[in-house]
């Protein structure tokens, strides 16, 4: 589950006073006014950014307050599975009336001190690893001239035109998957996603609007799309698309939904996808040609065995031709496996920089618990092997909530002082 403004540091706006002694009643240490009203959407964690706008959202049907601490899923009962109507509960928070508080009478509480905010929310920048995404694609690179000058040979000879101008045709062509619109017919179908349905937007649209509200960033900036798939996850691609799958859609709860799309946010936000997009462009003639290739040398192959037995020529001529498609094809193939090798190790440093900005944004434990929820589910396999986790995509969910729980604990220390 290829994730991913965040400049806020972790002193980031008013802090809720550690020493504030929640109400007689509240089962969560909060006011009873923070507790959630029937027919109420859940609050947040403890850990949200106090800067949010409050206000209640629109909640799912079915979902009710639990009595579960804060920060742990209820992982106890079977996961529902898609299409069968069964949502899982959301959760109330504990800051949800102590923040509001906070905000409706201006002041700070007791020792907090206000923080400037070093980047405004959802303004994009690149940091470290927007960098070293690059390094997939320069070794792309040479793979993709290749296969260029192979298509230009043959495409000379029917259009008169420059290897050159043909290449940046193929470049300012690949220009036109960051624009929204290509993004919402074309881009959407070559990931082999769609439009969320009616019901998938009731339950997408409220959690997306509060995330986009928290980021400072309009909706309809992105594009939303579902994947059918059977399994907890989501990814973002080019400039604007957000792809999340079915089961997620159908098994989270709004407050882990929001983290997970908080994660595929900051991945935007970090121009993760950037370098991403561009490379599955040029890697598209790569692994084209590359089957091409393969092709015809089973092609050739087989012509030889079944025509050029009785001829000593043909068949040299028959060996050399398999033997030399055989190599064109194996380039091309070593080339786009050095390239996703490449990728996948510099893209977990970006899941681990996605997973920090989720949680200098306050959604550190919704994305934690979306992590443990994927865990605990039965399509969760571990790497049995060195090259299963060489060419894993992803780090380990483990890993990434260890993490994600230690800089929940450093911001915690830091509004404690």
């Amino acid at each position: 589950m290829a994730s991913r403004g965040p400049g806020y540091g972790p002193d980031q706006g008013p802090a809720r006073d550690p020493g504030r002694r929640p109400a007689q009643g509240s089962p969560y240490g909060a006011s009873p006014g923070a507790r959630r009203a029937p027919g109420r959407a859940p609050g947040r964690g403890s850990d949200r950014a106090p800067d949010r706008a409050p206000g209640p959202r629109s909640a799912r049907p079915g979902s009710q307050s639990g009595s579960l601490p804060v920060g742990e899923p209820d992982l106890s009962g079977p996961i529902p599975r898609p299409g069968s109507g069964a949502r899982p509960e959301s959760r109330s928070r504990t800051a949800a009336g102590e923040r509001s508080g906070s905000r409706q009478s201006g002041r700070l509480p007791y020792g907090a001190r206000q923080a400037t905010p070093r980047r405004p929310r959802g303004r994009r920048y690149a940091d470290s690893t927007t960098w070293t995404a690059l390094l997939p694609l320069v070794a792309l690179l040479p793979g993709w001239a290749l296969a260029m000058f192979l298509i230009w040979l043959p495409l000379q000879v029917i259009i008169d035109i420059n290897f050159v101008l043909l290449c940046a045709g193929y470049l300012a062509a690949g220009v036109l998957l960051f624009f929204r619109p290509v993004q919402r017919v074309v881009l959407v179908r070559l990931v082999g996603a769609r439009r969320p349905t009616r019901r998938e937007r009731t339950i997408i649209d409220p959690v997306w609007a509060e995330v986009c509200q928290a980021m400072r960033v309009s909706p309809r900036r992105y594009v939303l799309a579902v994947l059918d798939a059977d399994d907890i996850n989501a990814f973002a691609c080019g400039g604007h698309l957000v792809v999340v799958t079915s089961f997620a859609v159908s098994v989270l709860p709004d407050d882990e939904l929001s983290g997970v799309l908080t994660h595929e946010l900051c991945h935007h936000l970090g121009l993760h996808t950037v370098a991403l997009t561009v490379r599955h462009w040029l890697g598209l003639p790569v692994t084209i040609l590359a089957r091409v290739g393969l092709s015809f040398e089973h092609i050739a192959q087989a012509a030889t065995n079944a025509f050029a037995r009785s001829s000593t020529g043909l068949t040299i001529i028959g060996i050399v031709v398999s033997a030399a498609l055989r190599i064109v094809a194996w380039t091309f193939l070593a080339t786009i496996l050095l390239s996703n090798a490449l990728s996948n190790l510099v893209g977990r440093g970006a899941e681990f920089e996605a997973d920090r900005r989720t949680v200098q944004l306050g959604y550190g434990n919704e994305l934690a618990n979306a992590l443990r929820r994927f865990l605990s589910t039965e399509h969760h396999e571990l790497p049995d092997s060195w090259r299963a986790r060489a060419f894993a995509s992803h780090p380990p969910a483990r890993t990434r909530i260890t993490r994600i729980e230690a800089q929940l604990r450093g911001r915690r220390e830091s509004r404690g002082r």
